[in-house]
């Protein structure tokens, strides 16, 4: 099986406030389990999320890392065509926020607590407010 490279339009993407490397490293360095929220837009406009549990940090300068996704996924058809999306790193206790975005099937922004950030993409504002939780925005 061979992978085939994902042809896109090059755009900007908005600014948002970036973290320093600093900043970046910190997150993955109090984040070993790797229980990651992504969040994103998807066509139409709807919010799109799941559960990721392979995320890596690939640079801190540029902040780059790297998740896998299965193609066969419900989520993959709005991933292949974003131009960012949001990881909201899940603290221990919110095993129900990790198990909802990976359950297949149901509205996984159903019970609410979510807002956008400028570029479109919901976050949570159940766990925004956190220290332990971090949501970057990522150009893809």
């Amino acid at each position: 099986m061979t992978a085939e490279p994902i042809a896109r339009p090059h755009t900007e993407a908005p600014r948002e406030p970036r973290l320093s490397p600093d900043e970046y490293k910190a997150v993955f360095r109090g984040h070993p389990a790797g229980v990651v929220v992504v969040t994103l837009r998807d066509a139409d406009g709807r919010p799109v999320g799941f559960t990721a549990t392979s995320v890596i940090s690939v640079s801190a300068e540029p902040p780059l890392l790297a998740f896998s996704l299965a193609s066969s996924s419900s989520s993959w058809p709005a991933v292949s065509r974003a131009t960012t999306l949001a990881l909201s790193f899940l603290a221990d206790h919110q095993d129900d926020v990790s198990a909802r975005f990976a359950t297949s099937g149901i509205d996984r922004f159903a019970a609410g607590g979510w807002t956008a950030l400028p570029a479109g993409e919901p976050v949570s504002t159940t766990t925004h407010p956190d220290p332990t939780i971090w949501t970057i925005s990522f150009p893809v």
